[in-house]
């Protein structure tokens, strides 16, 4: 049975070698090199299996996988400084600024997880900037056999203690948030992923102002399906809501849900209100003898979220949403 606490300090001295081959290049042999890849490669092999491993738990699991991120990272910066040495100045090499990397998983609804490592120096901003090209792409890949997903990122930085010499690697993760295949990706990662980062990375400095950000290692695009919506959204209310008859539950057999409960509230049927056939020949008709509703440029189904664009372009109609 591998100890993984055990493990996981060899990975953690393997990363700060890692940080020394680079920091000294002037003083770098390539027996050290091929001796510190080596050891990477058995300890990346190792914890690989153990994410692999169902009988670890999740929050281990994920453990393992932020650990084996950092050390495909610091892999890649070695190769690729290794490269440029060999390779020379003014041969024609063209520096590699971030590199991709899918790193297999075990995860039961997990599509894939990757890994975009910074292989130079770069500022958080230019990044991300670079970043965006390859999430965008990935995500693309991703929803060509999923229509669906769910999405948040981790980012990994190198801190630094006044005073210390070894620096100290932080984890920032950004929430779950779904994708459909009609989201503006571009708008999605703003908001997901740079607002969110550089929001809770400035807070982070202002609440420990001790540390100083030393440099960003990579971002690792978690992928995940999204099952949680079938082919129908009618759900049965339940009976004790059921028999008081205070409610109208349209049977719709797709995905507009608040269309229909919508247009049942503006045009209350005289019977049969739970009927969709009653309020399809509404779509466009005005509710008020004026105004449409306006459905366009909303996700079906309409997450709670949209509920505030919903109403901006429908402001004469307020929606509340209870939880039962």
């Amino acid at each position: 049975m591998v100890d993984l606490e055990e493990e996981l300090q060899r990975a953690e001295a393997i990363c700060r070698r890692g940080r020394q081959l680079l920091a000294v290049e002037e003083y770098r042999s390539s027996e050290d090199v091929d001796c510190w890849l080596s050891e990477l490669v058995n300890s990346l092999e190792v914890l690989q299996q153990e994410v692999n491993n169902a009988v670890r738990s999740t929050v281990m699991r994920q453990r393992l996988l932020a650990r084996n991120s950092v050390m495909v990272t610091f892999r890649s910066r070695i190769e690729d400084a290794t490269r440029s040495e060999i390779v020379g100045a003014g041969l024609g090499h063209q520096p590699q600024r971030v590199q991709y990397h899918v790193v297999e998983t075990a995860f039961q609804r997990r599509l894939r997880t990757g890994v975009i490592s910074i292989l130079r120096h770069l500022e958080l901003s230019d990044f991300l900037d670079e970043a965006e090209s390859v999430f965008i792409r990935e995500i693309q890949r991703a929803l060509q056999s999923e229509n669906t997903l769910r999405v948040y990122v981790l980012l990994k930085s190198d801190y630094v203690k006044a005073g210390d010499q070894d620096p100290d690697t932080k984890f920032f993760n950004t929430k779950n948030a779904d994708i459909f295949t009609s989201t503006d990706l571009r708008e999605w990662f703003n908001e997901h992923v740079r607002v969110s980062l550089l929001r809770d990375m400035e807070e982070f400095q202002d609440r420990d102002s001790g540390r100083t950000l030393l440099n960003v290692l990579n971002l690792t695009l978690h992928i995940n399906k999204n099952n949680q919506i079938r082919a129908s959204s009618y759900v049965p209310l339940p009976s004790k809501i059921l028999s008081r008859n205070c409610c109208i539950n349209v049977k719709n057999q797709d995905q507009r849900c608040l269309q229909w409960a919508v247009l049942s509230a503006l045009y209350p049927a005289a019977k049969h209100g739970e009927r969709v056939t009653k309020y399809v020949d509404k779509v466009n008709e005005p509710f008020d003898g004026v105004n449409v509703v306006h459905f366009g440029g909303l996700d079906f189904p309409v997450h709670p979220r949209q509920i505030s664009k919903f109403e901006k372009k429908n402001d004469t109609i307020s929606v509340n949403v209870y939880m039962l």
